[in-house]
């Protein structure tokens, strides 16, 4: 699940796509063609026209899949929406076996012939808030995703880093077997990324993006998290939050009297009230983020016999303001936030408007691409 808020990409003022209406043609299709048009609070939705395009984003994404596992019982994941933005493929891809759907390697924009871009997400560890930035860098830049292991709340997350790394790096090596590599993470992406780039030092890496994330040194670890099962559910909800830009009003009082059960459908029903879920959607649409969250969180990285990478720092230049209380996010005394002490050479430090979630947003987001793309068409010229 990503956080990029509601107000940014307002579908309100929906327009029909360029393209000539087809309308649905099959009962499948007609039933998609309702789904979207109820989601998207549009007036009709051709089988030929763009999810994306329409005004769909990540967190419309998941209402949308939730409502499709409902009506046809099958289970989807965000990212199929990359193979699927249309309803005529989307159609398709619902005929194929769900178990090839789930990868962690997910195409956001395959075509290109400039090296490929593999990025790794936040927390969350849904890649779906990535396609803006993909979009923004252009039509020639490959650009996939690293997509975390369990959000198909069957598969168990990955416990540590270095395993989620080395998993990554199989998937990444199905399109590019031998370097030089291009690596990205967002917040506790940059983590993994950064350990990737470790795992590879028999191939070269030619860049190291990171995307507002200190480094895993000792003077920048949270105090470790040693949460009741209420403070988990109340700090993914904030998660989702930020994300709609609006309260979900979770109480960590009620949670707290109440059994795991009863947890877990207080939850859902605040997600449902906020429009983040269907209606009729029920607790394993939510089940999957919330291992993978609590697996994330939980992980202890500090690495070892450091091979230095040649980095860059991406800064959201606004700082949230419960960040500023915490003791451990140390901004001040190293403008590289520890990250020198991994590099090959200087680390090159970029700042973007915008905080660290609504940098990956519009029109935020205009400005990392532009500057991202100036750093790796510098490197890809080198």
């Amino acid at each position: 699940i990503d956080r990029r808020a509601l107000s940014q990409l307002s579908v309100s003022n929906y327009q029909l796509s360029e393209k000539a209406f087809v309308a649905p043609r099959t009962p499948d299709e007609e039933l998609l063609a309702d789904i979207w048009a109820s989601v998207l609070g549009a007036p009709r939705v051709g089988v030929h026209d763009n999810f994306f395009e329409l005004g769909g984003h990540s967190l419309l994404a998941v209402n949308l899949m939730a409502r499709i596992g409902q009506q046809f019982g099958k289970k989807l994941p965000l990212s199929t929406l990359f193979q699927g933005a249309t309803i005529e493929q989307l159609a398709t891809v619902l005929n194929q076996s769900t178990d090839k759907m789930w990868s962690s390697l997910v195409a956001i924009q395959p075509n290109g012939t400039k090296r490929p871009f593999f990025c790794v997400p936040g927390i969350g560890g849904n890649v779906t808030y990535f396609y803006e930035l993909a979009l923004q860098l252009g039509k020639n830049q490959p650009f996939y995703g690293l997509q975390a292991v369990g959000l198909d709340g069957k598969s168990k997350p990955y416990t540590n880093i270095e395993d989620m790394a080395t998993h990554y790096i199989r998937e990444m090596q199905t399109v590019q077997p031998q370097g030089p590599y291009l690596l990205d993470g967002h917040s506790f992406g940059a983590l993994v990324a950064f350990e990737m780039s470790q795992q590879l030092h028999r191939h070269e890496v030619a860049l190291l993006v990171i995307f507002d994330m200190m480094a895993p040194i000792l003077v920048n670890k949270p105090i470790s998290v040693d949460w009741d099962e209420a403070k988990w559910l109340f700090d993914a909800a904030r998660v989702i939050e930020r994300g709609l830009g609006k309260p979900l009003d979770v109480s960590y009082e009620t949670l707290q009297t109440l059994d795991s059960e009863s947890q877990l459908n207080y939850i859902l029903e605040r997600f449902k009230l906020a429009s983040f879920l269907p209606a009729d959607a029920d607790k394993t649409d939510i089940l999957g983020f919330i291992d993978v969250y609590k697996a994330n969180c939980r992980m202890d990285y500090m690495p070892k016999d450091i091979k230095p990478t040649r980095m860059i720092l991406f800064k959201a230049s606004e700082v949230i303001e419960e960040y500023k209380n915490e003791d451990w996010y140390n901004r001040s005394t190293d403008p590289t936030w520890g990250w020198s002490q991994y590099a090959e050479d200087l680390v090159d430090i970029l700042m973007v408007p915008g905080d660290h979630f609504t940098m990956m947003n519009q029109p935020n987001v205009q400005v990392l691409a532009e500057k991202l793309r100036a750093c790796l068409d510098k490197d890809q010229s080198a």
